[in-house]
């Protein structure tokens, strides 16, 4: 595997290690993270919720908060209009929730993702209308639904949007529109998830019965929920959402994330991102694939365990029933895409009829992390395409798509993922577009990614108090801010290598100071390139147990690193 050390800057690291009294490994980890001052890096070393923004620098807030604040003075009929995955659903319920507590008339919606599709649609707004409500607020959707929010101001419906994904030139004539990605918004942080621009309207929302904690205290469990699902960068108020909002899962009174913990083997006591990503947002997110993602927001919302038992349970099943299709689907993706000149094309496009709807996201995420290029995967269904894109750092898919505008039905997203559908004719014309487009990008081409390591370290040069320290200060690991990888050179093993549970490679090491038990899963087949006394470097990652982490002179399950490469072998 190809890898290469982080860029380094000799000035700066020295100013983090005299001024902030820090490792220099620890001062390459920042600059490594795009920090290049004081202030910034003491920010990231002690995130604090008094840092995050005032939540009125964002374009739109004080209207929105306005005119909420007229809804619950005439005691008008709110619907919370959300998205079928796991950050709508998040976000849904954190709205829900902020106004029940201001005492609203308040409902909600979740479309069928098999039956309705992404976003507005005008049967539901006539829905709606004929139930009553008045005024429908958008969450993690909304902003390019400029046809349907023109025809619910036909009904006399009042919208408000509020959303996180890109914009068009022209935006819908929304009531207000509450959204950091517009051109003209000031707010200083663009990057939240849909239920983290939903979290700062509950901030401004507090302001109208003085509740200055309304969902600070409460509900930073739903935001972290949604902000790690959704995959945005962990850096700035994400970072502080999520640090803040993990914490606060070991005391929630949600009856929901509780037997999601029971049901996904996870003791919210110690949960971290990779629980969230692989366990909790699978699951949620489930039942929107599968079709009616109302499960995983009444499971969010339910106040009695025995339901919400019944109800993660139901969930487990729906991703169950996910995982076995996925596994079908991309299958056959893949051996088609085995058969496309990467290199000259630099993006996977594919469609087909048999493939289910509602994971051809997970499988486009999957190719485009596997070849490291764009992927768009397309659904058929009765004529027509239904499209998840998934994109790499340097390719901005809604500017790709830009090209094909005017061939679909409707589309949007943002720079790394976007969706779209299409009429079945109109998909070669699509595919010609999309290809020339890419093809404009001298810097894009399909390869495999190499690792960039962090610097030189030997894990004998920390004490192991240190280490967990310094690790714990970092997380929670995610977008943007990767678990570190280091080098260590001149590693003797001083005990034969060993094969554990048939396929992953476990070595005992020897550095300066101490001996390290180095685990290199799925390396197996390196073993008969070593043997005892063979001095080596080795490339590695820290190795996390419930939260603690693994990096010391102890031989012992929990006293790792995780091999990530092994370099050498032929001195």
């Amino acid at each position: 595997m190809e890898w290469e050390m982080a860029e380094s800057n000799v000035g700066v690291e020295e100013s983090f290690v005299k001024e902030l009294d820090i490792p220099l490994f620890i001062a390459k980890m920042l600059l490594n993270r795009g920090i290049s001052d004081i202030k910034e890096a003491a920010d990231f070393i002690n995130p604090q919720l008094g840092a995050l923004h005032n939540p009125f620098l964002m374009k739109g807030m004080k209207r929105g908060v306005e005119r909420i604040g007229r809804a619950l003075h005439y005691g008008e009929s709110i619907c919370v209009f959300g998205d079928y995955d796991t950050d709508g659903i998040s976000a849904t319920a954190l709205l829900v929730l902020t106004l029940q507590r201001l005492g609203a008339r308040v409902k909600s919606y979740i479309p069928h993702r098999l039956k309705e599709g992404y976003g507005l649609k005008k049967e539901s707004i006539k829905k709606l209308s004929d139930e009553g409500v008045n005024l429908i607020i958008t969450v993690d959707c909304g902003i390019t639904s400029l046809e349907e929010i023109g025809f619910a101001h036909s009904l006399g419906l009042g919208v408000i949007v509020t959303d996180h994904h890109q914009p068009f030139a022209i935006l819908p004539s929304a009531d207000v529109i509450i959204n950091p990605m517009q051109i003209d918004c000031q707010y200083p942080f663009k990057e939240l998830a849909g239920v983290g621009v939903v979290f700062k309207l509950c901030q401004a929302l507090a302001g109208l019965k003085n509740e200055e904690l309304l969902c600070q205290e409460s509900h930073l469990d739903l935001v972290a929920l949604g902000t790690i699902a959704d995959l945005v960068p962990l850096k700035g108020e994400n970072r502080i959402l999520v640090k803040y909002g993990l914490k606060s899962f070991a005391s929630t009174s949600k009856v929901g994330l509780r037997a999601l913990g029971e049901v996904s083997g996870v003791d919210l006591g110690n949960i971290n991102v990779t629980h969230i990503g692989y366990r909790f947002a699978p699951r949620i997110n489930a039942g929107g694939r599968m079709g009616d993602a109302k499960k995983g927001f009444n499971l969010l919302l339910s106040k009695d365990f025995t339901e919400a038992r019944i109800i993660a349970s139901m969930l487990d099943e729906d991703n169950k029933t996910r995982q076995k299709i996925q596994r079908e689907v991309f299958g056959e993706a893949s051996s088609l895409a085995s058969g496309v000149d990467l290199g000259t094309e630099g993006i996977i496009i594919l469609s087909s009829r048999q493939w289910h709807r509602g994971v051809i996201g997970i499988v486009a995420s999957r190719l485009s992390e596997k070849y490291n290029c764009p992927a768009i995967i397309i659904s058929i269904e009765d004529g027509m395409g239904y499209a998840s894109c998934r994109s790499v750092r340097g390719t901005d898919i809604m500017s790709v798509l830009s090209g094909g505008a005017d061939l679909f039905s409707s589309y949007g997203g943002h720079e790394y993922a976007a969706g779209f559908t299409i009429k079945e004719e109109k998909i070669d014309e699509l595919k010609k577009r999309i290809k020339q487009a890419i093809s404009k990008l001298s810097h894009t081409k399909c390869s495999y990614p190499g690792l960039i390591v962090e610097s030189e370290l030997d894990p004998g040069e920390v004490s192991r108090e240190v280490f967990e320290n310094w690790m714990n200060v970092f997380s929670p690991f995610g977008k943007e801010n990767p678990v570190p990888i280091f080098l260590s050179k001149n590693m003797t093993l001083i005990e034969s290598p060993l094969i554990v549970k048939n396929r992953h490679l476990r070595l005992i090491l020897e550095g300066k100071r101490r001996v390290v038990e180095a685990i290199g899963f799925g390396m197996g087949g390196l073993k008969e390139k070593l043997e005892k006394g063979d001095c080596i470097d080795i490339i590695f990652s820290p190795r996390f147990n419930n939260g603690r982490v693994g990096l010391d002179d102890r031989v012992g399950l929990d006293d790792r690193v995780n091999l990530v490469e092994v370099s050498g072998l032929d001195k």
